[in-house]
């Protein structure tokens, strides 16, 4: 039995139309003479009412996908003939054959977006899988409408998820931000603790004088990051410079 998936939501549906608008669009600027003159448009359709058997139909299946492509068998002619430019009653069949691969060819490439999914289409002479047919099992249908040439598109839920795949989970998505941000620069300070003075003693500060800090060497200094305290550590020597030696996390209010 087939898996059944949860209903596929609107913005997934939008983004799988989008994906395939644009496949569509480079397929037909690469397959017919005068595709200027008009333009695609990719809709959604119910795909179950549809009568297969009126239909020349190519699938690509594998990997637990299934992809198709179709045409009304009674237009290949005429189809063949609009991408050519010419006249399909004098192609003796060329105008038919050349629907056909230019069909196959809207299927590969479909099929080059959906990760995973490598098989060759095949002609298909069964009634088409309901995974793809039926919104329960999460298949979807798509219609691209071409100067007068109605193509259908169908995919289901496992193609959708390759094609589309949702948001990945939250510790994934918190992984890929860590690495975007690992090599973001980031200031450090360490915080000496001065004390505090009478405001008017600070009025009266001037160069030259000298400030005795309350720490020690040796003593805890704060380690910030920016305004984020992010570790303590100790006042240290290290030759003629001053150094901090990271010591303990923050805790309680300090963190």
């Amino acid at each position: 039995m087939s898996k059944r998936y949860a209903w596929l939501g609107a913005t997934r549906k939008k983004a799988v139309r989008d994906i395939a608008s644009s496949c569509v669009d480079a397929w037909l600027r690469d397959w017919c003479l005068e595709y200027g003159l008009s333009e695609a448009t990719v809709e959604e359709i119910p795909l179950i009412s549809f009568l297969p058997e009126e239909y020349a139909t190519w699938v690509v299946e594998a990997e637990g996908g299934h992809l198709l492509t179709a045409l009304p068998r009674n237009r290949l002619d005429s189809f063949g003939g609009r991408l050519a430019s010419a006249d399909p009653v004098q192609s003796d069949g060329v105008a038919a054959e050349l629907a056909r691969s230019a069909m196959q060819d809207l299927l590969i490439r479909l099929a080059a977006g959906a990760r995973h999914l490598h098989a060759s289409p095949i002609t298909w002479e069964h009634a088409w899988p309901d995974v793809i047919l039926n919104p329960v099992w999460g298949g979807l249908g798509l219609q691209v409408s071409f100067d007068g040439f109605d193509l259908v598109l169908g995919m289901d839920r496992a193609v959708i998820d390759m094609v589309c795949p949702e948001r990945g989970r939250g510790s994934d998505a918190l992984s890929n931000r860590l690495e975007s941000l690992a090599q973001v620069p980031v200031a450090l300070s360490a915080v000496l603790d001065f004390g505090s003075v009478n405001a008017s003693d600070l009025a009266d500060l001037r160069v030259g004088e000298v400030l005795v800090s309350e720490r020690a060497v040796g003593d805890s200094v704060a380690l910030r990051a920016g305004d984020r305290h992010v570790f303590n550590a100790n006042l240290v020597r290290s030759g003629s410079q001053f150094a901090i030696v990271a010591a303990a996390l923050p805790t309680g209010e300090n963190r």
